[in-house]
């Protein structure tokens, strides 16, 4: 819960002025009618929420829970499973008490160009800006191995394109500071 300002409705009902992630929700048409033509601009649960705060929305929940997702297990459409071998040592770590670090990891956070962008792509960027130039073979012989596993084109596409970014940016300021037979021997 993103809210302090949880209060007590009645039995298990509570208010709250934020979200409880998209699990569920139940919407008035009133509430329909104020947010159904409404761009959502960052992730769900956080628009959820600015939509509940702009529009003076009343948010309930059910305590206890009686519907809940293993999202790790059942899939998600805001956190994704690729890589699958990265995901898979990543779910062994509890990021929280419900979520683990492989979820966490694979929550999309934002799009560019039509591509979702998730933490482990972004940290993934930034670690090539850094890592010696010997090892870049190895980062791409493992996303060859994540493709061989997965059989996911697509994602594998998607992070092939936005590793040589980083590896791209890294090559053209050494062209500029080295010789070209240089950075063939680095690679």
């Amino acid at each position: 819960m993103t809210n302090s300002s949880v209060e007590y409705v009645n039995e298990n009902v509570f208010s709250f002025g934020g979200d409880v992630g998209t699990h569920c929700y139940i919407l008035s048409q009133k509430c329909i009618e104020k947010i159904y033509n409404q761009l959502i601009t960052t992730h769900i649960d956080t628009q959820i929420q600015m939509f509940i705060q702009s529009h003076d929305l009343s948010a309930y929940f059910i305590k206890p829970v009686i519907v809940t997702v293993n999202d790790v297990q059942a899939g998600s459409t805001i956190s994704e499973q690729f890589p699958p071998l990265i995901t898979h040592l990543l779910n062994k770590i509890q990021a929280s008490s419900s979520i683990q670090a492989g979820w966490m990891m694979n929550e999309n956070y934002m799009k560019l160009a039509g591509f979702n962008i998730n933490i482990l792509m972004t940290v993934m960027m930034i670690s090539l800006l850094f890592i010696p130039f010997f090892l870049l073979k190895w980062v791409f012989a493992w996303l060859l191995i994540e493709f061989i596993v997965s059989q996911d084109m697509k994602n594998t596409l998607r992070y092939l394109i936005f590793m040589s970014i980083p590896v791209a940016v890294r090559l053209r300021f050494a062209y500029e500071t080295m010789p070209v037979k240089k950075i063939l021997k680095l690679l």
